[in-house]
Formats: C-alpha cells, structure tokens, sequence
C-alpha cells in the first residue's frame, strides 16, 4: 500500500481515519489503487462521502455499458482466466478444465 493511500488528506478526522484504516481493505477487496487515492483526495467532509464514491461508481459503470456495446461480453475475471490459461501453458489445462467447471465463459 503507497503511503499516499493511507496519508490523511482531510481535516475532518472521521475522513482521515476512514482513509488511514480503511485504504487496505478498499484495494483488496477490489478497488484500485488510483481510485482510492483520487477518490479520497477530493473528500474533505465526512458528508461528501458517499457522494463522492457513487460518482466515481458511476465513471466505471459508463465504461462497463461502453464495453458492452462495443461488443465487449467478458467480465475482467473471465478475461484475466482466459489469459492465464494462454500465458501459462503447463498449467492451461488445469486452469481451463477449473474455468469450464465453475462456468466461465471463453472468447
């Protein structure tokens, strides 16, 4: 975690400490890294939370409906399975026949 993830940036201390405690959990369940610290860059009250995460919610589900008309059916797992199935040869079948199982789908 880069120290500017977990740099207090607020002077509200209920801001500072939600991103001091919570920058950690945010990126490992799934929020990247540049999202947390532009998001919680612009939050300087406890108030402008919410507000602030549903806006940027808002920026990657215009860029999921953009892929789905371009023709874009795969979700990044399905993606990143189906390139570790290419990259890592000795161990494709493995990582396929555990993909088929779980029904992911393949290009």
């Amino acid at each position: 975690m880069s120290e500017a993830a977990t740099k207090p940036r607020s002077s509200d201390p209920r801001v500072a400490t939600a991103i001091a405690h919570w920058a950690p959990r945010f990126v490992s369940n799934g929020v990247l890294l540049a999202d947390f610290e532009e998001v919680t860059a612009g939050i300087e009250r406890w108030e402008d939370w919410c507000r602030a995460w549903c806006e940027r919610g808002e920026v990657h589900e215009a860029l999921g409906r953009e892929a789905l008309e371009d023709g874009y059916k795969l979700t990044a797992g399905e993606h990143l399975s189906s390139f570790s199935c290419t990259i890592r040869s000795r161990c494709a079948t493995r990582t396929c026949a555990r993909s088929s199982a779980t029904g992911w789908r393949f290009r």
